[in-house]
């Protein structure tokens, strides 16, 4: 695989997501990704501006940037899940990021639950995030041709 092209999603704010190559979200290697059908739309913190968002997987996006490549350097891709804390909700919610590959799971949950802009789907008000329930790290490692 050619390590400069990556398959990204990215917030409103233009700050760009990197998948890594394989993840609960599916595998994300050239030629052609594939994503778990099952897990989108997929829920992620932006590190730059702390917002909550979504994206559908046909916002997935294939790019050639060897900046971004060369900046997740020490990144990880993290998982965080939470359950909602509202009364009589517990509906379970996926959220991913970008964040330290050294970076603890208490501070990569903490970082998460203090975003915001998430809505649940069971009820459409914003989340109420209790302790997380689950933290998963997977690394940035490409495969070379």
């Amino acid at each position: 695989m050619d390590v400069q092209s990556i398959f990204i999603v990215e917030c409103r704010c233009g700050t760009a997501i990197a998948l890594p190559p394989q993840s609960p979200l599916g595998i994300f290697q050239p030629p052609r990704p594939q994503p778990n059908q099952n897990k989108w739309p997929a829920n992620f913190v932006c590190p730059d501006c702390g917002q909550w968002f979504s994206r559908p997987q046909d916002k997935i996006r294939q790019v050639e940037n060897a900046s971004l490549v060369q900046s997740l350097t020490g990144a990880s891709f993290w998982r965080v899940d939470f359950a909602c804390n509202r009364r009589g909700c517990k509906r379970h919610i996926s959220s991913y990021i970008v964040f330290p590959e050294s970076s603890s799971a208490n501070g990569v949950a903490a970082f998460v639950r203090s975003s915001s802009g998430l809505k649940c789907a069971e009820h459409g008000l914003l989340l109420q995030l209790g302790e997380s329930i689950l933290v998963q790290q997977f690394p940035y490692l490409w495969r070379s041709t």
